[in-house]
């Protein structure tokens, strides 16, 4: 069966979603900062505040995001592909797990490319193996206490693009099935 009408609304709904998924990305919205003193491992006191910032730092995630029709199956579907990091900003990370000494050396340096701040000298310092490692060693245990907040985006982007083109998908499969119908 051929899906001529169908491949078309499917094409529409995935790029008003992609758009919507950037947009949503870059969006600046209150999201929590802790600042924590800690006794070992374990926080001592937190106190949270909210500044707004997007989700986005580098801009490599917003411009991944592709999607593609998949017309070769019974019945089409779209399929959303981003980078692989993308499900941790989607969904967030559970408290009690880090993240991977690899993942997070990579992030640091190559991604984010933070600079060590001395605040004694009040100046930015080159960055030593010893001072990513404490870096790397601070981020970490933020993150096995509190976890990462989730920043949906690409769930509410899909949810709204299908809200706009839901008449327009049923009408398209409505008309291939009746076109369909009348070839045979």
């Amino acid at each position: 069966m051929e899906f001529k009408h169908l491949n078309e609304a499917l094409q529409t709904y995935g790029d008003r979603a992609t758009q919507l998924a950037k947009l949503e990305l870059g969006t600046y919205k209150p999201r929590p900062v802790r600042k924590t003193t800690w006794n070992g491992m374990n926080p001592q006191s937190t106190k949270v505040t909210f500044r707004k910032r997007r989700a986005v730092a580098s801009g490599k995630l917003q411009k991944s995001i592709k999607y593609k029709v998949n017309s070769k199956t019974d019945t089409p579907f779209v399929e959303f592909i981003f980078e692989d990091y993308g499900k941790f900003v989607e969904e967030g990370r559970k408290k009690g797990k880090g993240v991977p000494p690899a993942a997070l050396r990579k992030w640091i340096t190559k991604d984010r490319k933070l600079r060590y701040f001395n605040r004694k000298t009040n100046q930015f310092e080159s960055m030593t193996e010893g001072r990513l490692k404490g870096m790397m060693f601070t981020i970490n245990r933020s993150i096995k206490a509190f976890g990462i907040e989730p920043r949906p985006f690409m769930k509410p982007s899909e949810r709204k693009s299908m809200q706009e083109n839901f008449q327009a998908i049923t009408d398209a499969f409505e008309k291939d099935i009746l076109d369909n119908l009348t070839d045979e």
